[in-house]
């Protein structure tokens, strides 16, 4: 068999393949054999000396993003706004949550946040965004 051959009957070999595979599940070790007939010799290396805890009986996914363990996209997106984008300059000083909680209509709350975070489209802020506006419209 030609090198390409072999290649071949490793991948269709390994289709189906899992981490149970490379383990001896009644003592929770690492099947040595296997793992150097799959890897190469430092990726092997790495495996075995990789610690299998005993204790543990089952594997299972958990999402860190969330205390009950089980994935949200509210959570997927407070991790990427909070670790992988740099929001810092966004925040602001103040009493958010004050505003918020004011009994008056959503409007006026929004109004007076826009108010706060100095983001009303007043005649300086649209000219420093570069939008044209006449004394008239303004």
């Amino acid at each position: 068999m030609g090198n390409s051959s072999v290649l071949m009957f490793q991948v269709l070999t390994l289709h189906n393949f899992t981490i149970n595979s490379l383990m001896n599940l009644y003592d929770k070790s690492w099947n040595e054999q296997v793992v150097r007939q799959v890897f190469s010799a430092d990726i092997a290396y790495k495996i075995l000396h990789t610690p299998l805890i005993s204790q543990v009986e089952e594997d299972r996914i958990v999402w860190k993003g969330e205390r009950h363990g089980r994935y949200s996209v509210r959570s997927a997106y407070k991790l990427c706004v909070t670790k992988l984008i740099d929001s810092s300059y966004l925040w602001r000083p103040g009493y958010w949550s004050e505003i918020w909680n004011l009994k008056v209509p959503p409007k006026v709350k929004n109004l007076l946040w826009r108010m706060c975070r100095g983001c009303l489209p007043t005649r300086v802020r649209l000219l420093d965004k570069g939008v044209a506006c006449p004394h008239y419209m303004c």
